[in-house]
């Protein structure tokens, strides 16, 4: 039986439209479901902090010598850091300043107790081990007297920097960080804060040089949320400390909230020219 020529090619032109429109509708559904694990995991990344378990604050350090007999450091984590990830950071902090000792404290952070601590004055019980640390480093630093002969002294001042003549003690504090800071503030005397230089990179709290400190510097990179979104929260009206803003400007971006993405770590190696 002879299958005539218009109806073969019908049938052909059938099929291969079918083909198209099947093909373009698995293109779609796959697509879909792209889109859909991609925005549950970007949900999951967001939300992970607010339903992690806390895990155990702790102080430590990285690094052997101080860097400098009269300036120590000290690292604040923000929030969703592991314990791993915080020593990553003072370490990164370490090599920037010519490897030296760097202190941090460790705080498992979640988002809620940052928001309650800019809004209403919580303060995590991680908040003691970053307050004894602060007053084991400034005791270490009373500790360290200039040479007493005339002598040795004109050989030490000749030695120093002006900025190394006075202890200090310099706080990185990033992100909820900075809120934690801020919590134990005003437990801290004003000599201890005059003794202290704050610098916060996307910090929960901007600080102002009226709060005490004897430097405050504020980093905040173009397109960074957490600063504008948690001064809109903040309790405290006054003092308003003002933001360092570095990087190109962007509308939002959360990528360039890590203290470890380029424009944060250029920041820091400015910092370190105010020491070096």
């Amino acid at each position: 039986m002879c299958i005539p020529e218009s109806l073969s090619q019908n049938t052909s032109s059938f099929f291969s439209a079918a083909y198209a429109i099947c093909s373009a509708v698995s293109s779609a559904a796959a697509a879909i479901w792209l889109l859909l694990a991609s925005i549950i995991q970007k949900i999951q990344v967001v939300a992970a902090p607010l339903f992690t378990p806390p895990g155990v604050a702790m102080n430590g350090s990285v690094g052997i010598k101080p860097f400098s007999s009269h300036v120590r450091m000290l690292f604040v984590n923000g929030v969703n850091t592991t314990r791993d990830s915080c020593r990553r950071v003072a370490y990164s902090i370490s090599n920037i300043f010519n490897g030296c000792l760097v202190h941090y404290t460790y705080i498992p952070l979640r988002y809620d107790q940052v928001i309650r601590t800019i809004m209403v004055g919580h303060r995590p019980s991680g908040c003691d081990l970053l307050l004894a640390n602060i007053r084991a480093r400034l005791h270490e630093l009373a500790a360290t007297d200039l040479p007493h002969s005339d002598s040795d002294r004109r050989v030490s001042l000749a030695s120093h920097r002006a900025i190394e003549q006075h202890p200090r003690l310099v706080i990185f504090a990033h992100s909820g960080g900075g809120a934690m800071l801020e919590a134990i503030r005003e437990e801290l005397t004003p000599e201890e804060r005059t003794q202290i230089d704050v610098y916060s990179f996307g910090s929960a709290h901007l600080f102002s040089p009226e709060e005490g400190f004897e430097t405050v510097k504020n980093a905040v990179a173009g397109g960074d949320p957490v600063p504008t979104i948690c001064r809109l929260m903040d309790r405290r009206i006054t003092p308003l400390g003002e933001a360092w803003d570095i990087g190109p400007r962007r509308i939002f971006d959360i990528g360039t909230h890590s203290i470890l993405n380029d424009i944060y770590q250029l920041a820091m190696w400015h910092i370190r020219e105010n020491y070096v």
